[in-house]
């Protein structure tokens, strides 16, 4: 998700989230580590439960070192993964793939 001035909204993707965490609760948890601009848990557009995973984005990149550099991080008694949201992955935490790269998979 890019913002309007094409910076990056997200810059932490959190997976393994307890179904009982939503965004103002993933929020609430990464303020520690500093001014939180944007927070989203995914959620199933059918079931209204959660899919298990988030994203995080800080006011300032050091924030987000921060929280990278805790050991690990638990949220409702469960150990959450944490790590860099790569270049090339969409609001939903997937990679999107380009047809040339299908179609390199298919030829090879």
């Amino acid at each position: 998700m890019a913002a309007a001035n094409g910076r990056k909204v997200f810059d932490l993707v959190v997976t393994r989230l307890p179904w009982t965490i939503g965004t103002n609760e993933l929020r609430e948890y990464f303020t520690q580590f500093g001014t939180v601009k944007a927070c989203k848990v995914a959620f199933d557009q059918s079931t209204g439960f959660s899919k298990g995973f988030g994203f995080v984005g800080f006011a300032n990149p050091a924030s987000a070192q921060t929280a990278l550099r805790k050991g690990f991080h638990v949220m409702d008694g469960q150990k959450v993964q944490v790590q860099i949201k790569k270049n090339g992955e969409n609001s939903l935490g997937t990679r999107q793939l380009r047809i040339t790269e299908l179609l390199e998979t298919e030829n090879t």
